[in-house]
Order: structure tokens, then C-alpha cells, then sequence
């Protein structure tokens, strides 16, 4: 087996824009910065047909008296971020036979096998159905059982064909359009919002087809959540694999956790939760919040999560401020906008966890934790220290994985483990302050969310005798 760099490509979020408009694929989860926080990537995620179809155009520019594919079959592997360097690699080719997979890194994210079919002329190209209105529908797993239609194509075979000319001379335009409908029905229609292409395998018949895609979901399967889905037209046929994520987690309503805590059992105290927009610091916000505490929530770049909270607090009855903070910039000027000094603090800001790697240990993933967890907390703790009266009390949550360490989250793993040092020495060295540490077992968050059901605690169950613990410190 050979491997062979054809071409290589930066994906840009222009690129990506342009993509979403010829596809009519606007998931979220490639799009938005603040949504994809909310997917267990963390970051959005490049088209994999984007990269199906650069890889295609590639090959086509590079080979351009290939016979026309009678079959296609990709799998996606592993997700391309935004920004990476997409490197198409000729893995394997014969008479019959073409193997190519995108690279990031050295690493596959994507297998594409072709298999060559007589060397006849493409189908003529006739009138496309287009529709470039985007509804990114949110369908509950039963809704997908026997589901059907049609996809549209978001965009006209001269645009088509202005961008992938190569792949245009070689599939035709209406298969390049069927290429691009298979994004749309995955991102979009069905699974839809909450995602995840596995791949596919098609056909390429010589004779006329419909002028659309249609669909229909041929099996769910329940417990992997995985979507086999029928697909025919714009001169293919075959089927699609596709798993539907779980959706976002979303925390138990102010409402119904004031039962849980004294109504005054925080009364007055101000606490400032440091990633309290989502997750453990929401929870933990609203739990101060229903006990009579005054809690301060940060965030980076979710605004309106942030605000959501604090609305649902305050409607509540409680109350709840806003500040922006970002733990790798210097904490002083970010806290000068805190309308009194504080004296509890809650540290839940957090990066990637789960990260692709090339080999055992990577400095540079280790770097970004230290300065999440280690950094970030002591320049806070500094800020704080200086101005919380009379002393402070903090929670710095830690990790199972320091004990477990699960496979491919060794650095993780010893950020966690350098910030337990760290606090334990500051308990030991500095007065006025008291920093509690507790390894936290598997929660349910967004990136902790996995296809396969897995066993996690009550974070309700694991965090309240934390918050209780935290408030009960006094100096």
C-alpha cells in the first residue's frame, strides 16, 4: 500500500460559510461557536461531505481521465475542526479501485473507496428541485422511525459546478447535487439538529433519476442511536449511516430545586461561580440562588446562556449577576466590574477534554489544561485573596480520572492532579483562605455525553452537600 499526498486545504470559516450555502446545511454544530460548546467536540466541526467532495475534486484534478465510479463507500472517523490542515492522501489504487482518506495530522478522518465502473460519459444534467430555506428540524429518536421525503437542493448546478468544477466534469452535476443533498438530509432533516454522519455507500446508476433526493429511515436502532436511511435520486442510490446524538444537557429548573435548600440557608452570602453559564456552575447557581445567596456567574463567550440563567433566577425571585471572564486573560480588570467583593468562589471553566492525539503525550493539550486549571484558578485566587473580606472560600472541582485515568486523557489527567497540589499547598501556606477539592465522579454534561448509555451520578446528588460544605466555611 502507497500513501500519496495529493492536496492539502486550511479550512477557513469562509470555506465553511460557502459550503453550508451550497449544501443548505446550517447545523449548528458547524456554524456557531456558542452551540457547539454544547456538543461533546466543544468546537465546530467541519462538513464531512465538505471534505468527501474536496477530496473527490482533488483526485478528479489530479487523475482527469478516471472512468466514471460505479460505487463510493466513506466512513467519517474522526471530526475535522475548523482551521485544521485537511491533507488527501492516495492510499491505495488500481485498475479497479481507488482508496483515498483525509488526514489531519497523520491521522485519518475519512476513507473513501471508489470503485471504477466502465468509462462511459456522465448523465446528462436536467432541471434540479432547489430550496434554499434552512429549518434545522429537532426530532425526537421515535419521530425518525419509517421517517421519509425529499431534500431539496440549496443552491443552482451553476454554483455547483463554479466550485467543484473537476468533480462536476467527472460525476456530472446532479450526482455532485445528490453528494450535497446527503449533508443537508443528515444536518438538517433527519437525524437532523442533534447529528452525527457515520458515512455512507452508493451507487451510481446510469439511468435517469429524479430530480431531488428522497429518503426514507429503513432502521433505528435504539440503543446506539444509529439511523440506516435509503437514499435515491440525482443519479445515486444507496444508504446512509448516521447516529442522532443526545441533545444538549439541560439543568433541573430553579423551581424545583428550591424545595431542596432552606430558603435562607445562604441568606446573603455572595458567591462568584466561574463557568456558570451551563453545566455544574448553572446547577450550582441556582442552588445558591434558591438558598438566599447573591451568586455572580461568568462567562466567556455564551452570553446568552449566561443570560438565560440569570433571567431564570431572577424570575424566580432570586437574584443572580452577570460577568464576563476569560481564565486565560489577567483576572484583575475582569473583576473590577463585581458590584461588592466576594467571598466564595466556584471553579468550573473548562476546554476541550476529550482530544485527538498523535502519539502518547502532547505538551502543547497539557499547556491549555495547566492553563484552565492551574493557572487559571491561582491568578483568581490571587485577585480574590486581595479583595474578599475577610477571607476566602473556594471550590476547585477535580477529576475520578486522576485515579482511573481513562484511555487518551493523560493530560487531563495531570492537570487535574497539578491543581490538587496547587490547592493543597495554598490551604497550607496562605490564611484567609480555604479551598475545597473533591474528585467528581462521571457527571452528565455536554461533553461527557456519549452515543453509548453509560453510568453517571445525580449531579444534583453530588454537588448540593459541596455548595453546603463551601457556604459553611467562615473566617
Amino acid at each position: 500500500m502507497t500513501s500519496e499526498a495529493i492536496k492539502t486545504v486550511v479550512v477557513s470559516f469562509e470555506l465553511q460559510n460557502e459550503f453550508a450555502t451550497l449544501s443548505g446545511d446550517w447545523n449548528p454544530m458547524h456554524m456557531s461557536f456558542v452551540a457547539a460548546r454544547r456538543t461533546p467536540g466543544g468546537r465546530p466541526v467541519v462538513h464531512g461531505m465538505h471534505t468527501v467532495l474536496f477530496a473527490l475534486e482533488s483526485v478528479a484534478a489530479s487523475s482527469p481521465s478516471l472512468p466514471l465510479p460505479s460505487k463510493l463507500e466513506v466512513r467519517f472517523l474522526k471530526p475535522v475542526y475548523l482551521e485544521e490542515t485537511v491533507a488527501i492522501h492516495q492510499v491505495e489504487r488500481t485498475y479497479k479501485e481507488l482508496r483515498l482518506q483525509a488526514m489531519v495530522d497523520g491521522m485519518p478522518m475519512a476513507d473513501l473507496r471508489i470503485v471504477l465502473g466502465d468509462n462511459h460519459q456522465p448523465m446528462a444534467s436536467h432541471p434540479l428541485t432547489t430550496d434554499d430555506r434552512a429549518v434545522c428540524r429537532e426530532l425526537a429518536l421515535t419521530e425518525m422511525v419509517g421517517r421519509s421525503g425529499t431534500v431539496p437542493l440549496a443552491t443552482t448546478p451553476e454554483r455547483i459546478a463554479a466550485h467543484f468544477p473537476n468533480v462536476v466534469r467527472w460525476l456530472g452535476v446532479d450526482r455532485v447535487a445528490a453528494l450535497l443533498s446527503l449533508s443537508r438530509l443528515v444536518g438538517m432533516e433527519c437525524p437532523g439538529l442533534h447529528s452525527l454522519f457515520s458515512g455512507f455507500a452508493i451507487e451510481f446508476p446510469v439511468a435517469e433519476t429524479t430530480s431531488c433526493l428522497q429518503y426514507h429511515v429503513a432502521s433505528v436502532d435504539d440503543r446506539f442511536r444509529l439511523l440506516k436511511i435509503g437514499v435515491t435520486g440525482l443519479g445515486i442510490r444507496g444508504r446512509v449511516e448516521a447516529f442522532a446524538r443526545h441533545p444538549p444537557i439541560f439543568q433541573v429548573p430553579i423551581r424545583e430545586l428550591s424545595g431542596l435548600v432552606g430558603p435562607n440557608e445562604f441568606g446573603g452570602q455572595r458567591a462568584l461561580i466561574v463557568g456558570g453559564s451551563r453545566g455544574l456552575g448553572e446547577l450550582t447557581a441556582k442552588l445558591l440562588a434558591a438558598g438566599g445567596a447573591y451568586p455572580t456567574i461568568t462567562y466567556a463567550v455564551g452570553r446568552d446562556d449566561a443570560q438565560q440563567v440569570v433571567e431564570e433566577i431572577k424570575r424566580w425571585g432570586g437574584e443572580c449577576e452577570l460577568l464576563k471572564y476569560d481564565v486565560r486573560a489577567p483576572s484583575g480588570q475582569q473583576l473590577a466590574s463585581l458590584s461588592r467583593p466576594v467571598s466564595y468562589l466556584y471553579y468550573y471553566p473548562t476546554c476541550q477534554i476529550h482530544r485527538r492525539r498523535t502519539g502518547r503525550f502532547a505538551s502543547r493539550i497539557l499547556d491549555e489544561f495547566l492553563d484552565f486549571y492551574v493557572r487559571g484558578f491561582y491568578d483568581l485566587c490571587v485577585a480574590l485573596r486581595t479583595s474578599s473580606e475577610p477571607g476566602l472560600s473556594a471550590f476547585f472541582p477535580s477529576s475520578v480520572a486522576v485515579e482511573e485515568r481513562p484511555p487518551d486523557m493523560t493530560e487531563y489527567a495531570m492537570a487535574k492532579a497539578a491543581a490538587e497540589v496547587l490547592c493543597t499547598d495554598l490551604n497550607q501556606s496562605w490564611s484567609g483562605i480555604h479551598i475545597t477539592t473533591v474528585r467528581l465522579p462521571r457527571l452528565p454534561t455536554d461533553q461527557t455525553a456519549t452515543l453509548v448509555p453509560t453510568q453517571s451520578a445525580d449531579p444534583i446528588e453530588v454537588i448540593l452537600p459541596i455548595v453546603r460544605r463551601v457556604q459553611a466555611v467562615r473566617f
